[in-house]
């Protein structure tokens, strides 16, 4: 995946937003055939194999979503290594070496994963794969009297740091969506603060998003998220209020512990943090230390009152509209 989306990037049949469009440049021409237009969606996909060329003699595609997803994963990577280095203040002549760990460290080629943003761009020479490093160290530890203490005195000044309660890595997450290219919006952290605050939660708020209601067994919480894709739902009462929100976590959770028909409103986290219409989108990421994957908007008058769910797929939507609407200014200029 990381391969196939490197060079279509490369080719132009996918833009630095991450659209699947037909190729600008001539180089990609050989490879318009294999885009498919679909005219329920709207959207394109790729053909990576047709029936014939295909194994299980189906057409294997990269759609859109599958774009999507992968810009949702390497975004994540990239603010949390950009959060660290700010962390440690230092900048990308500082990185000596890159190790590349698990299943998709040992296989990634370091060119691809730079191209598409996934790690920084680096002289490729310092990046080396470690492969199952986990296991290794675990090993290492058990079988070692020497790594067991090394590991025990690893551990008391290594800092944890927690990445989803900080505002920066949100404004980096943001930013690290859209792969590199030339059309890459040159945004500081400043500029992004400030176009949040241009941002209204209601304009932008998933007004039509699924709920469950508090006496429904959490197994009918990975059924809404496979016929919905969401991974959390807000959870109303016996009169349509809003009571508490759950996720695939708290399934997960009740699940293992043998669970499955536990009613929601028992796993449901109350009183979550919400967001009002008339806020902007900086002020929310501003007051919260939580993950704003999804964020019940209510009335600012009756906070029981569920108006909608500020999405993260909301706010970097709005993001790159307003960024978009500032490069056209600066192109009028």
């Amino acid at each position: 995946l990381v391969d196939l989306v490197a060079v279509l990037l490369q080719f132009g049949i996918i833009d630095h937003e991450g659209l699947i469009r037909p190729p600008q440049e001539k180089a990609g021409e050989g490879l318009r055939s294999r885009i498919v237009h679909s005219s329920d969606s709207g959207v394109n996909a790729f053909l990576i194999a047709s029936a014939e060329e295909s194994y299980t003699n189906k057409a294997i595609y990269l759609t859109q979503k599958d774009v999507r997803e992968l810009q949702l994963a390497k975004g994540a990577i990239a603010a949390g290594i950009a959060t660290l280095m700010d962390e440690m203040g230092i900048g990308l002549h500082h990185i000596h070496r890159v190790y590349l760990a698990g299943a998709l460290g040992n296989y990634v080629n370091p060119y691809s994963a730079m191209r598409i943003g996934l790690i920084p761009e680096v002289d490729p020479d310092i990046i080396f794969s470690l492969g199952n490093a986990a296991s290794t160290g675990a090993s290492m530890a058990l079988l070692s009297r020497d790594y067991w203490q090394m590991a025990n005195q690893l551990g008391d000044f290594i800092e944890h740091i927690e990445l989803s309660s900080r505002l920066d890595f949100n404004e980096y997450f943001i930013k690290h969506i859209d792969f590199p290219g030339e059309k890459d919006p040159d945004m500081h952290r400043e500029d992004v603060g400030n176009l949040m605050k241009t941002i209204r939660v209601g304009d932008v708020m998933t007004r039509d998003f699924p709920t469950m209601h508090l006496r429904m067994p959490v197994k009918n919480i990975g059924t809404l998220s496979r016929s919905t894709g969401h991974h959390g739902f807000p959870v109303l009462d016996d009169d349509g209020n809003l009571f508490g929100v759950v996720t695939l976590a708290d399934l997960e959770h009740e699940v293992n512990l043998g669970n499955a028909d536990t009613p929601v409103g028992d796993v449901a986290t109350q009183a979550p943090i919400v967001a009002y219409e008339d806020e902007s989108v900086y002020d929310v990421l501003q007051a919260t230390t939580e993950d704003y994957g999804r964020i019940p908007v209510v009335d600012r008058g009756d906070q029981r009152r569920l108006l909608g769910v500020l999405r993260r797929h909301d706010i970097i939507k709005a993001y790159r509209e307003r960024v978009s609407q500032k490069g056209e200014v600066g192109r009028d200029h």
